[in-house]
């Protein structure tokens, strides 16, 4: 999940159109929108980083990304002072968004004057989830921060983390000569952790280690039963981080979240010997497809975490996975400390469930719903651009 969002918007000054001179030689400024004090801002902002192309095979539910999903903080200086204060949100009514070329274009209107902007995608579209500054007057600040207080899964957020904090990002001058605008730019990285779920059938050398082996035709790991309820049961949670991605967290919370089940998140597999997710140079966890994955192994794409600042393992979890028509198992992942999570900021820490089998050929072997839970946990951060934890259901 190593992925950079970069965004260009694209900004044409108006015609600065010289008045007669007054006495004190003053300049009188105009712009070709026909509004005086006001420059025309076009805007084309890139998206190609956080769009996946969808497989046409069997594929899992992978994040969409929508015009709606994106927020430009625009910050101005006032005259004669240092500081940077809001101006406004841009407005997206004049701006469109292809789904083909991932593309955000359009314009918007600016006052003259110079300025500093904060762009971000997420924030948004779950403003129910989160709660962020009331913009009207604040002076731009690395003390900004997002709130986060559980209830319902996130969604991605993308913030401009690279830069670091206020005083790295460009000013630019809008308006104010008689040149074109400079571009401006700015990198967006994902500021937020996924934790995923696998569940495969495997037999156990005596050294410790895992074979994956397949279900026969017509089984999986779920004894071919539909799930009602997948919830994802944390201890130590973040919850407050700054638009530049710090943890700023003082004390952490636990979190009971559901898993939308709708959005066709669970996915079998169909691989006749392996499972290629995590291995070599893996790094399509937004289009896992059906033959990324043994054969009748289940893998649960989860939800997002406000990450940590290092990879300690600190976050505890327990799953609660419900059939349709059946009785519902919890099963305790983290059960002492040496088998928390690590909740990483950009990557995919996946839960690794190995339901054991010592016949590799028998053919009705165990599911999820008919065997008692013994984990054995181990967590491996050998992959790149996520964490492994696995476990074992004998």
């Amino acid at each position: 999940m190593k992925t950079s969002l970069t965004i260009i918007f694209m900004v044409f000054v108006g015609l600065l159109m010289t008045a007669c001179q007054s006495e004190n030689d003053d300049l009188n400024i105009g712009t070709d929108t026909g509004i005086e004090g006001k420059t025309s801002v076009k805007f084309e902002l890139d998206a190609s980083a956080i769009g996946y192309e969808v497989s046409t095979k069997a594929a899992q539910f992978s994040p969409t990304y929508t015009k709606d999903g994106f927020s430009i903080y625009a910050f101005r200086q006032g005259v004669g002072g240092t500081d940077y204060v809001y101006e406004k949100t841009i407005s997206l009514t004049n701006l469109s968004y292809s789904s083909s070329t991932k593309k955000l274009t359009g314009s918007d209107l600016l006052p003259i004057g110079t300025y500093k902007f904060l762009p971000v995608y997420g924030l948004a579209n779950q403003s129910t989830l989160l709660t962020i500054p009331t913009w009207s007057t604040q002076t731009l600040s690395n003390d900004f921060t997002i709130k986060y207080s559980g209830g319902r899964g996130l969604t991605e957020i993308f913030l401009p983390i690279t830069i670091g904090n206020i005083d790295a990002l460009t000013s630019y001058d809008m308006g104010l000569t008689s040149t074109a605008n400079e571009t401006v730019t700015a990198s967006l990285q994902r500021a937020v952790s996924r934790v995923d779920v696998m569940f495969i059938k495997a037999t156990k050398a005596d050294d410790g280690t895992y074979t994956e082996t397949a279900y026969p035709t017509g089984k999986d790991v779920f004894g071919q039963k539909a799930i009602k309820t997948l919830q994802m049961r944390y201890k130590g949670l973040n919850n407050l981080m700054s638009f530049f991605g710090t943890n700023l967290t003082t004390t952490v919370f636990n979190a009971n979240i559901n898993l939308d089940l709708s959005k066709n998140i669970i996915l079998k597999g169909e691989h006749p010997t392996e499972t290629a997710i995590g291995k070599g140079s893996y790094l399509s966890y937004d289009n896992i497809s059906s033959n990324d994955l043994i054969f009748g192994g289940a893998h649960i794409f989860g939800n997002y975490l406000f990450p940590n600042s290092t990879a300690d393992k600190t976050t505890s979890l327990e799953i609660y996975i419900e059939p349709e028509g059946g009785i519902g198992r919890t099963i305790n992942v983290s059960y002492d400390n040496d088998h928390k999570l690590p909740i990483e900021r950009n990557k995919v820490t996946i839960v690794k469930i190995y339901v054991l089998d010592s016949d590799p050929d028998n053919p009705n072997p165990p599911t999820v719903f008919d065997t008692t839970v013994n984990f054995e946990v181990e967590i491996e951060t050998v992959w790149n651009g996520s964490n492994e934890v696995t476990g074992e259901i004998n």
